[in-house]
């Protein structure tokens, strides 16, 4: 056998063995070395293309109850992707041209076999490129869902972008992020994802990362604000790398949201700030400002505990940006009444739905809440800080967090005033007993005064002599 033969499995859809022997012969001749199978009808053909699938189809136009158009809506029903020639001695240029529209890839007559040869090798080499075609897209297609899977799984926002700064790819973490659906962002200017006044800004830096060269990490950590779909402006720190894939440049930023890490910052400067002697304020004041403003609620208070901690009395009452009169109230049948004696009570929404009884929860139409208890040096509880939203909390954690670092403080400070209070009203006791007293020695001075007077009225000497120490007179 000639080494140098390729091989060839050819399926012959022909009812004439000679016709058969006839097209293996040309296909010899022309440099192949065959294997093949004959066909005349559909199941033979099914059968035939469920076994190990051949290079080639050659079929005759017209057979018995079959045919070209037969076989070729057979193959095609079978999902391969296999050379399908018609050769003929009956076929007229108009079924050929048909059978060409519906997936033929060439005709020969049976005077021109010849050409059989050459058709065969220039088919298979085009079924070749297409079969790399589709390994290669399929690697591509792999390749995505595998950087898909990674970036969904990655905590961080991950946002893809290409040279013209639209937005192609924006991973689970930068939805959840920046609060849109994928469908809402990809095909967006990546500034949908910033405030306008970092617009200008962004398209300068995007421009300068694209003229730089590919698959290269374009700098360091760079801080910005981005801006979710509510309208809410947030701070975030991301850094940008550039590369090319499947000839375009495409920018991908990781992106990280830095809320939780600037409101922790800030949370321990204040407390850094407030632990010398307060201002004219106190320190309930100002921490019920901060928490109002660094976790964005709509309410704050801080209260005191009273009455076995069934009553509150509150130390201040932050409300939409100003300061309210402090008042006492009941805990029953308010969401405060569940954080005493917790560590922690969180109702991320519907918490006005949940106690229906409570009427400031109403008039606030409040949605989230969030609570911790203050608790004293001997364990028990002397008081709690409530936040109030009129949205679902965003972030229950991180309100969690800020409210643990101030409580021990808070809680310190009510304890000192507590104590103070005391003191004041000890005093105020000791006061009042040596006001007593002193009323007490002035009237003894007077009565003496009286019998002295009354003596001396009665020609009789005086008892009682002065003493310039009267205070220590018996």
């Amino acid at each position: 056998m000639n080494a140098t033969l390729t091989p060839l499995s050819v399926l012959l859809v022909e009812d004439s063995a000679s016709d058969a022997g006839l097209i293996v012969r040309h296909l010899q001749k022309a440099g192949f070395e065959v294997r093949h199978e004959r066909v005349i009808d559909f199941d033979e053909m099914r059968a035939a293309l469920g076994r190990p699938a051949p290079d080639v189809v050659i079929s005759d136009f017209s057979l018995p109850g079959f045919g070209a158009a037969g076989a070729l809506d057979t193959l095609r029903d079978s999902g391969l992707d296999i050379p399908f020639i018609v050769v003929s001695g009956v076929i007229d240029e108009a079924s050929a041209i048909e059978l060409m529209r519906s997936g033929a890839h060439d005709y020969l007559k049976k005077d021109s076999l010849g050409r059989l040869g050459p058709a065969v090798r220039r088919e298979l080499t085009e079924a070749f490129g297409r079969r790399e075609q589709r390994h290669a897209a399929a690697a591509v297609r792999e390749s995505e869902e595998r950087f898909r899977a990674m970036a969904d799984a990655a905590p961080d926002g991950i946002v893809a972008i290409n040279e013209s700064g639209v937005i192609v790819f924006l991973s689970r973490g930068a939805r959840a992020m920046f609060g849109y659906a994928e469908d809402e962002a990809v095909g967006q200017h990546v500034t949908l994802l910033m405030p306008e006044e970092g617009h200008a800004v962004h398209v300068e830096d995007a421009a300068r990362d694209a003229a730089a060269e590919p698959f290269t990490v374009l700098g360091n950590v760079r801080e910005a604000r981005g801006r979710r779909k509510d309208g809410t402006i947030f701070p975030m720190e991301f850094a940008v790398s550039k590369a090319v894939v499947r000839g375009q440049t495409l920018l991908t930023a990781v992106i990280r949201d830095m809320t939780g890490r600037k409101a922790i910052d800030s949370t321990l400067r204040f407390l850094a700030a407030h632990t010398g002697p307060v201002g004219p304020d106190g320190f309930f004041r100002p921490l019920a400002k901060f928490l109002a403003e660094v976790l964005n609620a709509d309410f704050v208070c801080i209260d005191r505990l009273s009455g076995d901690s069934l009553d509150a009395e509150t130390l201040a009452m932050y409300t939409d940006g100003h300061f309210d009169d402090n008042i006492v109230y009941g805990l029953k049948d308010t969401p405060c009444g569940q954080v005493v004696g917790k560590e922690v009570c969180s109702f991320p929404k519907g918490v006005s739905q949940l106690f229906p009884a409570d009427a400031a929860l109403q008039a606030l139409k409040a949605e989230g809440y969030v609570g911790v208890t203050l608790w004293g040096a001997s364990g028990a509880p002397v008081g709690l800080i409530a936040l109030i939203t009129r949205r679902p909390l965003p972030d229950t954690a991180l309100a969690e967090s800020i409210l643990h670092l101030v409580a021990v403080r808070a809680a310190g400070e009510i304890e000192r005033d507590n104590a103070e209070a005391t003191v004041r009203a000890h005093n105020d006791d000791l006061n009042r007993f040596n006001h007593a007293m002193v009323d007490r020695e002035l009237r003894m001075i007077q009565l003496k005064e009286e019998v002295n007077a009354l003596r001396a009225r009665l020609g009789e000497s005086p008892p009682y002599f002065a003493d310039p120490n009267p205070s220590e007179q018996a």
